[in-house]
């Protein structure tokens, strides 16, 4: 029990704090089952149901889980803790490939009884292993988030659920709606990072042609938790940002400041140079939100970016760059070694994962309207997509707003507030929402920027982003870029060679099902009906 508690209080400290104001009661007991070895099961006697069946237990929930297993484990949902029986099945499968186990258990007691009676370290120290214990979907929708973000949404189709019946019967509804966010999640991921071979494809395209630029710009990891405790600011090209956009020059030196790609131009014409410019998109026409400006304009802001962008982006942006990296495969399979930095479907979502990433708080959101303005506004007056994109226009609907009850937005600003929604329950800053119009993200406080300004007293702050820079960032030498860029082309050889395996192997295949097929088609049907 001891060893347990230990190691739940430092991989799940949340649950620890559950356990440690939960009481045993007389609800539950723990007994040797029927079975020769001596394992033990376990009796709800309020219910009067049994966790396990009682001539062997760890057969019947082995048994109970083969039925819908699969052969690779992708996003296992256990529903009900019991002894740990299930879980522990599940951990100590091999695997082949990124999965996430989420053990969900509706009453703390349970799990104290379980700690009482099993070794659950192999459950406790697994890194896939993500706990949820009286918590209610909502609380738990951003674990889920984050569990379910990177390589791992690979498995969205491939989902196994696993109910502990004892439980289950229970705790049906409870479950049920967890399995409903847990499905809303893994929508809002999927949609993220996009589902598309083709958008794939792109971005591999682009990371090996920006393979100079990449391995001869620093990388985020030496800037983490750089400018703890510092106010950092996003700056998006929302409708709202109009009201707000002649204070942001105000700030500079008071406040670790970042634009989205689509904010710069406006900035830059309102005399603000933000300290970060963030893009991550990797089409063709994120290069023009730079067509047109001058080097001066790139003087004092440095792009962030996943390496992903397409290449005239990157030729357009003429000032200084950072690289991170995306959560997929074949980025750490290149270990670019640039730091990994969570971007979400947004500019505006990365931004925020970078002031995060940064240790800025609080972290104040400007423009980030996420919902149509006066007359249909989608962008603020001057921007480059004007103010009223077409595309925004489509798929409407309704969701909280600011400062109004209800305010009009589209399927992709709400999927991008949705992923604020989350980013702002996983962060450790207060996040406040300055926007001054626009859709609600909750989590956030409410308040106009000078009043934003004024209570942080913003105006006698000090923040030296260049200084800080100088500082940390770490250019890498020609004799580490070069290397770095060897390796690349050597593990791109070792692809190419078992691609052209592969190829080879499948060519063989197809002529050889060719060859059966025109034996099949001439060979006499067999005379008799049942062989």
């Amino acid at each position: 029990f001891d060893q347990n508690l230990a190691l739940c209080e430092r991989k799940f400290p949340e649950v620890f704090e559950r356990l440690m104001n939960t009481e045993l009661t007389d609800r539950y007991e723990i007994f040797v089952s029927k079975h020769e070895s001596g394992s033990l099961n376990i009796i709800d006697h309020k219910e009067q149901k049994l966790f396990y069946e009682n001539d062997d237990p760890l057969a019947s929930i082995a048994q109970h889980m083969e039925k819908g297993s699969k052969n690779l484990q992708g996003f296992v949902l256990h529903f009900g803790f019991g002894l740990g029986y299930g879980p522990l099945i599940s951990v100590s499968q091999s695997n082949s490939f990124e999965r996430a186990i989420f053990v969900y258990e509706e009453d703390p007691e349970v799990l104290l009884h379980a700690f009482y009676a099993l070794d659950c370290s192999a459950i406790l120290n697994c890194e896939d292993v993500v706990l949820i214990v009286g918590e209610s979907p909502e609380e738990a929708s951003s674990k889920i988030f984050v569990a379910t973000s990177g390589n791992r949404i690979m498995n969205a189709k491939n989902i196994e659920i696993v109910e502990l019946p004892a439980s289950y019967s229970v705790y049906r509804e409870e479950y049920l709606a967890h399995l409903q966010v847990f499905k809303e999640q893994i929508v809002i991921q999927v949609k993220s990072v996009g589902n598309l071979p083709s958008d794939n494809l792109l971005g591999i395209r682009n990371t090996l042609s920006n393979i100079d630029i990449i391995t001869k710009s620093p990388g985020i990891a030496p800037l983490h938790q750089a400018f703890l405790g510092q106010p950092g600011i996003v700056v998006a090209a929302g409708p709202s940002l109009d009201k707000n956009i002649d204070l942001i020059k105000s700030l500079q030196g008071k406040a670790v400041i970042v634009s989205v790609d689509a904010s710069l131009r406006m900035l830059r014409e309102a005399g603000a140079f933000p300290d970060f410019v963030t893009s991550l998109e990797r089409v063709p026409e994120t290069a023009r939100l730079f067509e047109g400006l001058k080097a001066k304009d790139f003087e004092q802001s440095t792009l962030v970016s996943p390496g992903v962008l397409d290449p005239q982006t990157y030729k357009n942006y003429q000032g200084s760059k950072i690289l991170s990296e995306k959560e997929y495969a074949f980025t750490k399979w290149l270990d670019l070694q640039k730091g990994p930095l969570l971007d979400g479907p947004s500019s505006g979502n990365y931004a925020f994962s970078l002031l995060d990433y940064l240790g800025c708080d609080p972290i104040i959101l400007v423009g980030q309207d996420l919902a149509l303005g006066e007359g249909n506004a989608t962008h603020a007056k001057h921007s480059f997509y004007g103010n009223q994109a077409p595309g925004y226009l489509n798929d409407l609907t309704e969701v909280d707003g600011n400062c109004k009850d209800k305010v009009t937005t589209n399927h992709l600003l709400n999927l991008f507030r949705k992923v604020y929604e989350q980013q702002v329950k996983i962060s450790n800053s207060r996040v406040i929402n300055a926007t001054e119009g626009g859709a609600m993200i909750r989590g956030t406080d409410i308040a106009p920027l000078r009043v934003v300004i004024e209570n942080l007293d913003l105006h006698n702050n000090l923040v030296d982003v260049e200084g800080t820079l100088a500082q940390l960032l770490q250019v890498p030498k020609t004799d580490e870029s070069r290397e770095l860029k060897e390796s690349v082309k050597s593990k791109l050889r070792e692809a190419l060679k078992f691609f052209d395996s592969a190829k080879k192997e499948i060519e063989e295949a197809v002529n050889a099902s060719s060859i059966l097929k025109r034996f099949w088609d001439k060979a006499p049907l067999p005379s008799d009906p049942h062989m």
